[in-house]
């Protein structure tokens, strides 16, 4: 794993783009993976790719101040954004491969942020 505090600290100041994914196990991030993600200060781009039991994003994304970008895509598991939010700099926020039947909440949340953030896609590939 790559969201590990050692890893984050040497990339915290020069990591800008990251894609984590392609996992069919993973539930959930550990409070050390949270803590670690929170170290790449400098992150404006996070996608969050084929997670197919994945219910929860990271807590404290909001935390992240530089994202501008947040994607989601083949994650099915997941029903809601975090809990504390999305970062106030946030402009593009993509929700892909959102099927109607389970994810209808999570669909609501992106469409009330509408006018929040300048783009919100919520659509199926």
């Amino acid at each position: 794993w790559l969201l590990v505090a050692p890893v984050c600290n040497i990339l915290a100041s020069s990591l800008t783009e990251l894609t984590i994914g392609w996992n069919d196990e993973v539930e959930h991030f550990t409070k050390g993976q949270n803590a670690a993600l929170l170290l790449l200060s400098s992150l404006q781009d996070i996608r969050f790719w084929c997670y197919s039991k994945l219910r929860f994003l990271p807590a404290g994304l909001h935390r992240l101040t530089r994202l501008k970008r947040l994607e989601i895509a083949l994650c099915p598991a997941i029903r809601l954004l975090p809990k504390g939010g999305l970062p106030r700099s946030l402009k593009v926020l993509k929700v892909l491969d959102v099927s109607e039947s389970k994810n209808k909440e999570l669909k609501r949340q992106c469409r009330k942020l509408r006018g929040t953030i300048p783009i919100i896609q919520d659509r199926k590939y």
